[in-house]
């Protein structure tokens, strides 16, 4: 389960990085399937025995940090939008 999570997680961070990169080459995206993707893995961490959270906890955090990332790229792609 733990492995099986902390793929999840590294295929949800990559794709957030993809993402990222997309925005700061001003390429519109659709992202809005993040949303329940990343919905459904905190919840599926949440679930998990106290050790298996443990393990994740690295994952969880970069996860989180690409995601805080990703959210100023979107804000900075915004303002740039409105300069135009």
């Amino acid at each position: 389960m733990t492995d099986d999570l902390e793929q999840k997680l590294q295929q949800q961070i990559d794709t957030i990085e993809k993402a990222i990169i997309k925005i700061r080459n001003n390429e519109l995206l659709d992202i809005s399937f993040m949303d329940k993707e990343v919905a459904d893995i905190c919840q599926q961490v949440i679930h998990s025995e106290d050790a298996a959270v443990q393990a994740l906890e690295g994952k969880m955090i970069e996860m989180i940090t690409k995601l805080d990332e990703l959210a100023v790229e979107l804000k900075e792609y915004q303002d740039r939008v409105k300069q135009e």
